[in-house]
């Protein structure tokens, strides 16, 4: 278990960081403040055609956790790069199953303090503006794009640091207009 989540976060080069506020991290996580085990995010892009012009596979967001107490290791896939809201799943819905006070099973995982506020939107995801979050240079913040709009809000908290029209992608970029997903990017 152990060796095979150690192979994957290695493989995406993943830091120890968090799932809430970066596209690419490892963390310990705790259930009723006991360590539980670690849990591995990332996202892979696989871009609209391949180089023969064919349609590629959709976009991905994975969640890879394990649970100490069970030895068990599990992988989650989104077919889109709603990273947050995956994590946000996961972290409410998804094991391990942990003896509450009063003998029934908890599952929800302890929110990180970076993770505080409402659930993201279905759909959102990490990006990292050209300039910054709401003018604020180099901060990470989350995305949501629905029709013809967007919304930018800084990771657990609700309300939206700005708004505005959907940015185009520019021709031949692959990328929308400033925005760059994740702080690797």
């Amino acid at each position: 278990m152990d060796a095979a989540f150690e192979g994957n976060a290695n493989g995406v080069r993943a830091p120890n960081g968090e799932c809430a506020t970066d596209r690419v991290a490892v963390t310990p996580y705790t259930v009723g403040g006991a360590r539980a085990g670690r849990v591995l995010c990332y996202t892979i892009e696989h871009g609209p055609t391949d180089f023969g012009g064919q349609e590629q596979e959709p976009d991905e967001s994975h969640l890879e956790w394990t649970d100490e107490n069970a030895l068990i290791y599990a992988h989650a896939v989104r077919n889109d790069l709603g990273d947050l809201t995956l994590y946000d799943w996961w972290l409410t819905s998804a094991g391990p199953l942990v003896p509450g006070a009063d003998g029934e099973g908890v599952i929800e995982k302890d929110r990180p303090t970076t993770a505080a506020g409402p659930p993201p939107r279905d759909g959102s995801y990490l990006v990292l503006p050209r300039g910054g979050c709401a003018g604020f240079p180099d901060d990470q913040c989350a995305m949501y794009i629905d029709a013809g709009s967007y919304q930018l809000w800084f990771t657990g908290d609700s309300s939206a640091a700005e708004t505005g029209p959907r940015p185009r992608a520019r021709a031949g970029s692959g990328s929308s207009r400033g925005y760059r997903r994740g702080s690797d990017a």
